[in-house]
């Protein structure tokens, strides 16, 4: 067969008949199943430690600052020092910290979850980016790329369905605790799993070619309105996110709160789907 021609099963599943995609592919959705769902654990477990909603959700949020800061530094090391070794030790840390904030006392300062909550979102490993980086040689052709990114798509809502209904009835059944714990041991899973294959390994590292502007990529104007718009955006998922938890509670069933989230990507994952199947646009 040659590169770039995609056989009538279809291109998802012609896309995944490749060499280490379906390892890849089903590796990274391992590790980013916790990012689903790791605002609402967050929520309901500092919620139980401190009492409080509102210490919940500023928990949530420290985890997306920290994730939102680190991101852009985890990748230039990627860049220069390769795929495997960065992203393993930034599992390792984002998982510790995660364990650390399973095993508090009740009795536990909120400062100190706060700090254990940026720690676990900045040494979130970018399992997704990495991913990315690799669709180029592992899908070529224009139809299998476009078919790799619109399945990307699809994996980012379907952590959003699956990944609170799994950690949600991890709560249900056990507890917060029990969910961060799970989170953490599904992020180590995936994350050596994804880079003990040979792609991550052989991942090109970037060339750095004259001086780079302090800002990197935000020097742009059209990335910092990206950044802008994206910030709104997330902004309302963290406030909704803090508003179903408590909706859930107060309807008398905190258990309800995963299921009512994993709807919102139901819609977005069906849209992917489509997408991968009209195949590559013509180019304008």
């Amino acid at each position: 067969m040659s590169a770039g021609v995609v056989t009538s099963s279809g291109p998802i599943r012609d896309l995944l008949s490749q060499p280490q995609v379906l390892r890849l592919f089903g590796s990274s959705m391992v590790g980013r199943l916790p990012m689903g769902a790791i605002g609402l654990v967050l929520i309901l477990h500092v919620r139980e430690v401190t009492g409080s909603y509102a210490a919940g959700g500023l928990a949530a949020g420290c985890f997306a600052l920290g994730l939102g800061v680190s991101a852009p530094v985890i990748g230039r090391v990627i860049d220069r020092r390769g795929q495997t070794r960065v992203i393993v030790a930034a599992a390792v840390i984002a998982a510790a910290a995660l364990a650390g904030l399973a095993a508090v006392p009740e009795s536990t300062p909120l400062a100190v979850l706060l700090v254990l909550a940026t720690l676990a979102g900045a040494a979130e490993p970018p399992l997704g980016a990495c991913l990315r980086a690799l669709w180029p040689a592992l899908a070529p052709g224009p139809d299998r790329l476009h078919a790799a990114y619109a399945l990307e798509s699809v994996a980012v809502e379907f952590t959003y369905v699956l990944g609170p209904l799994l950690i949600g009835g991890a709560v249900a059944a056990q507890s917060p605790r029990a969910a961060l714990a799970l989170c953490g041991a599904l992020l180590i899973a995936g994350t050596i799993a994804f880079a003990a294959t040979p792609a991550s390994q052989a991942a090109p590292r970037g060339v750095v070619a004259g001086a780079r502007p302090l800002a990197g990529a935000l020097a742009s104007p059209g990335i910092r309105t990206l950044m802008l718009v994206y910030v709104c955006v997330a902004t309302g998922f963290g406030v909704l996110e803090v508003a179903i938890a408590a909706f859930a509670e107060a309807e008398g069933s905190r258990a309800w709160a995963g299921p009512l989230l994993a709807i919102w990507g139901v819609g977005s994952m069906a849209g992917g789907v489509l997408a991968a199947r009209a195949g590559a646009p013509a180019d304008p």
